[in-house]
């Protein structure tokens, strides 16, 4: 109903044959997007559980209930 453009009714852009891409295709497409969404949330997944690590990790270091190892600088600065 209406115009969508000047000149171009709703039944003009109707009459337009569009052919749906095959199956395939659509299966492929549509196997992207759920991929393409689930990858935010697995990465908000992993940032808490890392956040979670370093709590933890920051809370046994600073109580003393574990030490550094001395090999630890050399793999730092082997890494650089």
């Amino acid at each position: 109903m209406g115009q969508t453009v000047r000149r171009i009714n709703v039944k003009d852009i109707q009459s337009i044959p569009v052919d749906p891409p095959p199956l395939e295709l659509q299966i492929l497409n549509a196997a992207g997007m759920e991929s393409a969404l689930e990858t935010p949330m697995r990465c908000r997944e992993v940032l808490s559980r890392l956040r979670n690590l370093r709590a933890n990790l920051l809370t046994a270091l600073l109580s003393g209930e574990h030490e550094i190892p001395q090999s630890y600088d050399e793999l730092v600065e082997d890494a650089a």
